[in-house]
């Protein structure tokens, strides 16, 4: 019985390594975003091979989400105000594909990071989605931490 359940654990645990998915925790409130009208961004990215060729791109496309849910993006940090987006990244299997650490962080909070994989011709596009729906998450606790409800994706 024993090895039936760890041969299960390891098949879900394969599969989801293969489609770089990872656990999307519903937002939840958060102290340390009351009050907070507006956000910097910062992009922490070591990225070698390639693996990431537009990060300011990506950044003002995740600008630009968070502005949709009603959350102001300022220019200059304060300290408090700053949204880190972390990604750390590499070629492998001969410079054809990409594996990726992904995450959206902030002052006492912190979204659910994503391991991603796939095709380095696809990498704008990957990291683009992955960090524009971490944005989500993001903006629904910042919305809910400050009273206005959910935030529409």
């Amino acid at each position: 019985m024993k090895a039936c359940c760890l041969a299960l654990g390891a098949a879900v645990i394969a599969t989801l390594a293969a489609d770089g998915a990872a656990a999307q925790p519903e937002p939840s409130y958060s102290a340390a975003l009351a009050g907070l009208r507006s956000v910097s961004l910062a992009v922490e990215g070591r990225v070698s091979d390639g693996c990431w060729p537009r990060p300011e791109e990506t950044k003002a496309l995740v600008a630009a989400r968070l502005q949709d849910h009603g959350l102001a993006v300022a220019g200059r940090s304060n300290g408090r105000d700053t949204l880190y987006l972390h990604v750390l990244g590499y070629a492998m299997e001969g410079g054809r594909t990409c594996v990726w650490f992904v995450d959206l962080t902030h002052i006492g909070w912190r979204g659910p990071y994503r391991l991603l994989r796939g095709d380095k011709a696809a990498a704008q596009r990957r990291l683009r989605d992955s960090l524009t729906r971490l944005a989500d998450i993001f903006a629904a606790d910042w919305a809910a931490s400050n009273g206005n409800g959910a935030a529409a994706p």
